[in-house]
């Protein structure tokens, strides 16, 4: 699935990082919320933000 496209990254929920057995979500989402921010300051790829939030 992918999660970052020309101008857009997904995260959290939206990125489908929410574990269902324990339904935490809201560390993901700001862990990848600073990471999709970074991301799109530093002019760097879609390809580059999945990459690393897959890590």
């Amino acid at each position: 699935r992918r999660a970052a496209g020309s101008g857009i990254r997904l995260v959290g929920d939206a990125a489908s990082l929410v574990d269902p057995f324990s339904g935490e979500g809201v560390g993901n989402a700001l862990v990848t919320g600073e990471m999709a921010a970074r991301h799109i300051v530093e002019g760097l790829t879609p390809e580059a933000y999945m990459e690393e939030m897959w890590a």
